[in-house]
């Protein structure tokens, strides 16, 4: 399926947000027509969206003018963002301690010794450098058709990756790797 509606109903109707598959947009443009009356909200998007450009490969050492982080490439979630966040989460900058912490059980999701830091958090922003441990080094350059076939729900759409790439990166949030960021001139 190359297309899906994203949706929720009015109510009475079943709740939740929902999503129905297409193989062409008149398909889906179809269905919304012929539901517009019960639809609430909807977005109309491609199922797995792929740059048309290619990466953006750094061949060159970022050097003195950019700061090195080192960590793990993660998703963040906020209510009111309204969209996935790209982020990189830098190692050494740790939030307060869990008090629900179980030092008898292994690390996890659920079983953490500190919360998460935002000053640890690095949004994934233009002129950046990125480089998950295995990969090249990619420059960081907004895709901004892609983000319009996606219907932004990610925060940053770099050149050359699909969203499901990103969602493979981003989303285990195990990911390890070095971010550059382009030092401000004064």
């Amino acid at each position: 399926m190359k297309y899906q509606v994203l949706h929720s109903f009015k109510s009475p109707g079943p709740p939740g947000m929902r999503s129905e598959h297409f193989n062409t947009k008149k398909a889906a443009n179809e269905w919304i027509k012929a539901e517009q009356d019960r639809l609430y909200w909807h977005q109309l998007v491609e199922t797995n969206p792929k740059s048309k450009s290619a990466k953006y490969v750094a061949n060159f050492e970022p050097g003195d003018a950019f700061i090195l982080k080192v960590g793990t490439l993660q998703t963040h979630y906020e209510t009111g963002m309204e969209c996935l966040s790209l982020v990189f989460c830098e190692d050494g900058i740790i939030g307060p301690p869990n008090p629900n912490f179980d030092p008898s059980k292994p690390e996890d999701g659920y079983n953490f010794k500190n919360y998460s830091s935002y000053d640890a958090m690095t949004f994934l922003a233009n002129n950046q450098i990125l480089q998950p441990d295995g990969q090249d080094k990619f420059m960081m350059a907004k895709d901004r058709n892609m983000a319009s076939r996606d219907g932004y729900r990610l925060s940053y759409y770099p050149l050359g990756f699909s969203r499901k790439e990103l969602i493979d990166l981003f989303g285990p949030g195990t990911v390890r790797g070095k971010l550059w960021i382009k030092k401000e001139s004064r």
